[in-house]
């Protein structure tokens, strides 16, 4: 169990790698942050429900949320499997919360000078991927609806149907479902024999 005396303790002996000082927050007891020049990073565990530790950086005028440490690692040149060990951090003890945040700051240290220094350009990489993952999210949740509904209009023989789900969005589909699209649209476009 990580207790917020223990919390206040590790994050302030992890933060070297940032060579600057943790200022907890007085309202919020597992919530440390970092300012360095106009950057702020915010260490933050969750110690009622999920117990999930989160680091964040933003820039002190910016008004989005701020970007996740996965999310900032990721449009550097930092290997994938470094960043995805921060995708989700769970620690069940203050050693394992040390370790993450050590490695979780180092990483930022090693990887995200131009972060740290407050750069424009990287924070706005930052965002634009975060847009574009947001929306590839998002095609295959409505993708997930559409081809489930063409699912059944194949099962049915409903060719219209077919042609209706998949034709929007023709450049995400399988091989599979693009053959089935080609075979429904070949279908429709058959003079009935009636």
């Amino acid at each position: 169990m990580i207790t917020a005396e223990g919390f206040r303790s590790v994050v302030a002996e992890s933060s070297a790698p940032l060579g600057c000082v943790a200022i907890p927050n007085v309202v919020a007891p597992f919530v440390f942050e970092f300012v360095i020049g106009s950057v702020i990073i915010e260490a933050a565990y969750d110690a009622s429900r999920s117990g999930e530790l989160m680091v964040t950086l933003r820039q002190e005028s910016q008004t989005d949320p701020a970007f996740e440490l996965a999310d900032v690692l990721r449009v550097t040149e930092c290997p994938m499997e470094e960043y995805h060990r921060y995708e989700l951090m769970q620690p069940p003890d203050e050693q394992v919360l040390a370790r993450l945040l050590r490695s979780a700051f180092g990483s930022i240290a090693k990887h995200g000078s131009e972060f740290l220094a407050g750069s424009p350009n990287a924070f706005e990489r930052a965002r634009q991927d975060r847009s574009e993952r947001a929306a590839t999210f998002t095609h295959s949740v409505n993708d997930a609806r559409r081809l489930q509904a063409a699912n059944t209009a194949w099962a049915v023989g409903d060719m219209a149907g077919v042609v209706e789900e998949l034709q929007p969005i023709h450049e995400r589909l399988t091989a599979r479902d693009e053959r089935r699209l080609a075979y429904a649209l070949r279908q429709r476009e058959k003079p009935s024999s009636s």
